[in-house]
């Protein structure tokens, strides 16, 4: 794990709780959860190795595959992690989950890949939205409490995957984004400052969950406001409508809604059933459109 640990940071701020990052270039940039970073602006980071905190800003987010990145000033003389090729990792390869839990710097546990390709949604909180992650990989290796954006690695030292949440039920350990969502999400953020190409499909809406007045049931996803140029808009789908299915499958909340579009591609026609505020009800073709962010 000697190839790894120098490339592992602490992050810490003064709202959020301490979590981890991983050195992604020579430049000073570390890339870690978005709900990591939460609000905050400027941060404080140490390397695994010890020494003064150094400080960083934020250089952006993409709140829906939990990324960000900040960068350090000045860049340290440390090790940028080497990021495998996720798409080659496979269900019981052995994995190291590296991080900083609980405080401790440069900590290691070990375990297997038990899935890839895992739809799951990340708890929603007051800093950051719920996420839908629409391709993890779930490890036994335990991602304890300061794992968080820190590395999920293979027998190599080299980075598949980076931790992003814990799930304890039914034996499961923790969760990470692949290697090759996180080099890509990262490397447009910093070139560019925002994600153009996500290959995320989006309906341009914004929503809320909906229940019935009398029962208190899940009933539909309530359209609250759309994009002025985006799919739902283009489709004639209204803020007031409720969408309570898409391709059949249904949505009766925003979590339903957000794992099933993760199941769809971008560009292809979806049928959205919408029951609108007259009580009529209608099955709308909508073309998604390419889900990105301004950073």
């Amino acid at each position: 794990m000697h190839r790894i640990l120098p490339s592992l940071v602490e992050i810490s701020s003064g709202q959020h709780e301490l979590g981890s990052g991983i050195l992604f270039d020579n430049a000073g940039n570390v890339v870690t959860n978005a709900h990591v970073v939460g609000p905050a602006k400027t941060l404080t980071v140490r390397l695994s190795n010890g020494g003064a905190p150094w400080d960083a800003r934020l250089v952006g987010v993409y709140a829906p595959d939990d990324l960000a990145v900040i960068r350090m000033n000045p860049a340290p003389h440390g090790r940028p992690a080497t990021f495998a090729n996720s798409a080659e990792v496979q269900t019981g390869d052995i994995v190291l989950a590296a991080g900083n839990p609980m405080t401790s710097l440069g900590s290691t546990t070990d375990g297997i890949v038990g899935a890839i390709g895992q739809i799951v949604t990340e708890a929603r909180s007051q800093a950051v939205p719920a996420t839908t992650l629409p391709d993890s990989i779930q490890t036994s290796a335990a991602v304890n409490a300061g794992n968080n954006g820190g590395a999920l690695v293979d027998t190599n030292g080299q980075v598949v995957g980076l931790s992003t949440m814990a799930r304890l039920e039914n034996g499961v350990a923790g969760f990470a984004i692949p290697s090759n969502v996180v080099t890509d999400i990262a490397g447009q953020i910093i070139h560019s400052g925002h994600v153009a190409h996500s290959d995320r499909a989006t309906l341009g809406v914004e929503v809320s969950d909906a229940v019935d007045a009398v029962s208190g049931d899940a009933i539909g996803v309530n359209v609250d406001r759309i994009s002025g140029d985006g799919p739902a808009a283009v489709a004639g789908i209204l803020p007031g409508d409720l969408i309570t299915s898409i391709n059949g499958t249904g949505t009766p909340n925003t979590e339903a809604l957000s794992q099933a579009l993760t199941r769809l591609q971008v560009g292809h026609r979806a049928e959205v059933h919408v029951a609108h505020p007259n009580g009529s009800t209608s099955v709308v073709p909508v073309t998604l459109t390419e889900l990105r962010s301004g950073g």
